[in-house]
């Protein structure tokens, strides 16, 4: 926790460094004054950059040229204003309802000022009125910035799910009201949106795939019978598993959730769909064999900017963030991606540890069995020991068999024969990955949510109503994992409801 802190300590004095900096440059007042802001870090980063800068008050003798209001959410819009008003937070609605208030008081958008993505909102306003042009070509470059931003937007499940599990653990929350606040919570979400109508999708994008999608068409065109059994192998990858479950944000279950969960939701989700039936019993095995202290090569140190032997590991956090400034994994090192913020990133940051010796205890190998009402079963591999990130899966039904490898973007569907002696083919389907991440998903998921608000349909391929399941049989494969116990999918429910 405490490391958790100093990271955001140092993260929000960069953001208010490159703020003050832009300020400096690009609005060049002679004045500012700070309204609404936490701390001094931000009035003092603008003195560094050349800006007389105070703290804001009503009082003042001469008001500012620039007032910069942090986090407009929790203040009120002042009776006396400067000039110009820059507006500075996270969430962009914030942002709305203060230009509202500041058009009624005759101010304008100055839109030759950018707004710099999610963890910057910022948007600036005067009393001087742009010329007709300027507003238009401002307000349509405006909305390309909001469709670029549509078409690339990434880890949207993984974020929200990150946010909840970190206030869980802010709250000290045991795992007993753990589980009793995912029971509540869900029930009481269900249920309410169904009541008045909701729409509620949970993100789970490999249902929208090109991939996924052309699986579920095969098993259910019928053409090869019924599903018989199933395997399927999700490969995370050694450097992703360093990167997010040993350094990274999902890396200890007590201020995250167990790896079946933030990682593998998905996958057990994807059984549950091509199978179209619940699931009854679950048995797990796995821990963290890899990533210890005792693995730790000889010689090396807690840190990589330390470590003699740095040069000999494929682990070494400069060789594996320094030629991806700029894209993932580099660009959750640091905001600033350049080479100095990235070895300072590294040297204080947590990204910058020994994989060997960091505070994680998520396993990096399980081995799951699951068995669903209408006798499918169907064997799941989690491992981080592999070197490509990719899933693929085998399923065997009554006529034939399909064998597909999302990272070869590729099915093969099999027909049986009555023999040996008979030729038997194999058809062969290429897979066209979707433009966005998660091979298409992302965009396939958003298209979705905005064909059923427009359709008016309250349900979705991934509602609530068929999401959460998935979740309920993630915390029992842990549960198996940790008591070496098979758990009955229907006693689970029933302890649920009762703690």
């Amino acid at each position: 926790m405490q490391l958790e802190k100093e990271t955001e300590t140092r993260q929000e004095a960069e953001r208010c460094r490159l703020l003050a900096q832009r300020i400096a440059e690009e609005a060049a007042p002679a004045s500012a004054a700070v309204y609404g802001a936490e701390n001094e870090t931000l009035q003092k980063a603008l003195h560094r950059a050349g800006v007389r800068a105070d703290a804001w008050t009503v009082a003042a003798k001469e008001q500012p040229e620039l007032l910069i209001v942090e986090d407009p959410a929790f203040e009120e819009l002042p009776s006396v204003l400067s000039e110009k008003v820059l507006l500075v937070c996270t969430d962009s609605a914030n942002l709305a309802d203060w230009a509202e208030k500041l058009a009624q008081r005759g101010y304008y958008r100055d839109m030759s000022w950018r707004s710099r993505g999610r963890a910057q909102q910022s948007a600036l306003f005067c009393k001087v009125q742009p010329g007709e042009l300027a507003m238009v070509r401002g307000y349509e470059q405006e909305m390309d910035i909001l469709r670029d931003r549509m078409v690339r937007a990434e880890r949207t499940c993984s974020e929200e799910a990150a946010l909840i599990e970190r206030l869980r653990s802010d709250l000290s929350l045991s795992r007993s009201h753990e589980k009793q606040l995912e029971q509540t919570l869900n029930a009481a979400i269900e249920e309410k949106a169904n009541r008045l109508g909701l729409r509620i999708t949970v993100c789970h994008v490999l249902r929208y795939t090109n991939f996924f999608g052309t699986l579920k068409e095969i098993v259910d065109s019928g053409e090869l019978g019924r599903i018989v059994a199933i395997k399927h192998s999700e490969n995370i990858g050694n450097y992703h598993m360093a990167h997010s479950f040993v350094r990274g944000n999902w890396r200890n279950d007590r201020f995250s959730s167990p790896i079946i969960m933030q990682k593998s939701c998905h996958d057990l989700d994807i059984l549950l769909w091509l199978t179209g039936s619940h699931c009854t019993k679950v048995s797990a095995f796995g821990g963290l064999s890899y990533f210890r202290a005792e693995n730790a090569p000889a010689g090396s140190a807690e840190r990589c900017c330390d470590c003699p032997v740095r040069d000999a590991c494929r682990f070494n956090a400069y060789r594996v963030y320094t030629p991806l400034l700029g894209q993932w994994p580099a660009d959750v090192v640091c905001l600033e991606q350049t080479e100095a913020a990235l070895d300072k990133a590294l040297r204080e940051g947590p990204y910058g540890r020994c994989v060997f010796r960091c505070d994680n205890n998520v396993c990096d190998h399980m081995s799951m069995i699951l068995e669903f009402e209408n006798g499918v079963t169907a064997a799941f591999s989690l491992t981080a020991q592999t070197n490509a990130v990719h899933r693929n899966i085998h399923i065997m039904c009554e006529n034939g068999e399909i064998e597909a490898d999302d990272g070869q973007r590729q099915i093969l569907v099999t027909k049986f024969t009555a023999s040996p002696a008979e030729t038997f083919s194999t058809r062969v389907i290429h897979i066209r990955t979707g433009s966005g991440g998660h091979g298409g998903g992302d965009d396939g998921i958003m298209e979705d949510f905005s064909r059923s608000l427009r359709e008016r349909k309250t349900e979705s391929r991934s509602s609530i109503t068929r999401s959460v399941e998935s979740h309920l049989m993630a915390c029992a494969l842990e549960q198996s994992r940790l008591t070496g116990k098979t758990v009955d999918m229907a006693q689970f429910r029933e302890s649920l409801m009762k703690s």
